[in-house]
């Protein structure tokens, strides 16, 4: 049968460049991972869900958001998000993948041209193509070469989509000067704060919370998969952008709502980053701390965010540096291309606030070893 040949034959070629993958399951000390807050088994969260399952909160939507799967959770999560993220409006999708491809789907017109950066995440990218607008790749973190490309660009409708904090290096956008350049030119901005979302902010809602952006169509994107520990997308934008996504956003429209659970678990984990507000600060003590490690190891760090990518080029090495230090109890997981670019294989090492120094003095010794020899 012509599929399994085609198939066998793509899976040979992938395992000969080192790009096979597989799935692994959690085993050791946890460092690939993006519960940067430990939430993911916060006692609180745990006890509510079952608090909710006892109370009779279904399980399932039982459908569309559109249909009856609409329910007074979704709306309440909704309706009282503004407080925290500044916004008027928002919008639950059950992933971040799906909350980027809907929005970039829905907003950009064929006739638009895009600007992204070169290390957008797949999602982007992927909503960018779903649009058959024009678009220009700037190089990662320009935004001279960004303004230039924008001002020479003859399009009515021009948008930026970027990242605030940027998964596989761990570096950080200047979102301030970005929001500048999107008023300055007249252009939409689509700003992705998947990896910023409870880390930064007065209220913790990203990079781009407390910057003015009244004079900027800008429609910010929160995961709640990663430091709310949780699942789920957030959209946070206008009413007007809340309206046509409900109308017109083909990924909101024809996917089963998410579990009414989950809206109330993110509220939760909401409460909990302002009451416990030393998670945050064990969190960046430990960046501080590992970066200053890494550092005297000769390993590039720059104490940005919990993510620290560890680049070694080769699939064959970044495989072999993951399995060693794998066999010595902690979870490091290796990065290879199309997640990154070709040549720039690594160790993608996430920090968390459940980590201890001693922890991080553990996982330093192994790599030293690991890295150096």
């Amino acid at each position: 049968m012509f599929l399994n040949t085609r198939l066998t034959s793509d899976l040979v070629q992938l395992r000969r460049a080192g790009l096979g993958r597989k799935l692994t399951l959690p085993n050791g000390l946890d460092f690939s991972s993006n519960d940067y807050l430990g939430l993911a088994n916060h006692p609180l969260l745990r006890q509510l869900l079952v608090e909710a399952l006892e109370k009779g909160l279904p399980v399932g939507s039982t459908g569309s958001r559109l249909l009856r799967g609409h329910q007074v959770q979704h709306a309440d999560l909704e309706d009282n998000l503004s407080a925290w993220t500044g916004r008027s409006a928002h919008l639950l999708f059950g992933s971040g993948y799906d909350a980027n491809m809907g929005v970039l789907a829905t907003l950009i017109q064929s006739g638009d041209t895009v600007f992204s950066d070169e290390k957008n995440h797949a999602s982007l990218i992927d909503g960018i193509r779903m649009t058959k607008a024009k678009k220009v790749i700037f190089p990662h973190n320009d935004l001279a070469f960004l303004a230039q490309a924008i001002e020479s660009n003859p399009a009515e409708a021009k948008w930026i989509v970027a990242e605030s904090v940027y998964s596989m290096d761990g570096d950080l956008c200047d979102v301030r000067s970005l929001m500048n350049l999107a008023e300055q030119t007249g252009s939409g901005l689509i700003l992705d704060e998947a990896h910023a979302t409870g880390l930064y902010g007065s209220r913790w809602a990203g990079l781009s919370q407390d910057l003015d952006s009244s004079l900027v169509p800008v429609v910010v994107i929160h995961t709640c998969g990663k430091a709310l520990g949780c699942f789920g997308a957030i959209v946070s934008s206008s009413h007007l952008v809340r309206e046509t996504l409900i109308n017109r956003c083909r990924k909101f429209i024809f996917s089963t709502a998410t579990s009414p659970i989950l809206p109330v678990l993110i509220q939760s984990a909401l409460h909990i980053l302002g009451r416990e507000p030393d998670r945050l600060t064990r969190l960046w003590d430990n960046i501080r701390y590992f970066s200053k490690g890494l550092t005297a190891l000769s390993i590039p760090a720059q104490p940005e965010s919990p993510i620290f990518p560890v680049v070694l080029g080769s699939n064959e090495a970044a495989l072999a540096a993951a399995e060693a230090i794998q066999a010595q109890g902690l979870d490091v997981r290796a990065v290879r291309y199309p997640t990154v670019p070709q040549g720039q294989a690594r160790l993608r090492i996430t920090l968390s606030a459940s980590h201890s120094f001693s922890d991080l003095d553990q996982l330093m010794d192994v790599l030293s070893t690991v890295v150096h020899g």
